[in-house]
């Protein structure tokens, strides 16, 4: 079993966001079948995207200003509105 350390922990928003995008950009390349019912699939699609690029630049630890916040903000929000869809 692999041992958690201290600096993941310490760092937990990182290496949080490392997982997520990873899983995130492999269940992009899936070949899903499904989407949400209230967007189609090319909206789904940007969807993603945005998830993704929001968890990379939390990974790149972007600029801490008000404009970044936001978008972090943003991307998170729909991460967490969009959690119960990603599965195929």
């Amino acid at each position: 079993m692999n041992r958690i350390t201290n600096n993941e922990l310490y760092n937990l928003d990182y290496t949080l966001a490392k997982i997520i995008c990873k899983y995130l950009k492999a269940f992009k390349k899936l070949k899903r079948k499904t989407h949400p019912v209230d967007i189609t699939r090319k909206e789904w699609e940007q969807e993603l995207n945005f998830m993704i690029k929001t968890f990379e630049k939390i990974i790149r630890n972007f600029e801490k200003d008000a404009e970044n916040n936001i978008k972090i903000e943003e991307g998170l929000f729909l991460f967490a509105g969009r959690f119960l869809e990603l599965w195929d």
